[in-house]
């Protein structure tokens, strides 16, 4: 079976790539509960982030939790 996840090699993962997407905005999206930010990758390819505002989702966990469910979607 397929597995439809999002490999570690195309998430954006430190605090350097996430400051670069929100310093240098290209694109921007946006309605009550998602925004979208997108920007060009110096190396070419194509990378997904996700940040679920503690305004939201309180607990850590439960963050975590919808991070998790919506890269396995």
């Amino acid at each position: 079976m397929k597995t439809f996840d999002f490999p570690r090699s195309v998430r954006l993962l430190s605090p350097g790539d996430f400051s670069q997407v929100f310093n240098n905005t290209e694109f921007k999206a946006s309605n009550r509960y998602l925004l979208i930010l997108a920007t060009p990758s110096k190396s070419g390819d194509s990378r997904l982030g996700f940040v679920i505002a503690k305004k939201h989702v309180k607990h850590a966990v439960q963050r975590n939790r919808v991070k998790r469910i919506i890269r396995e979607s």
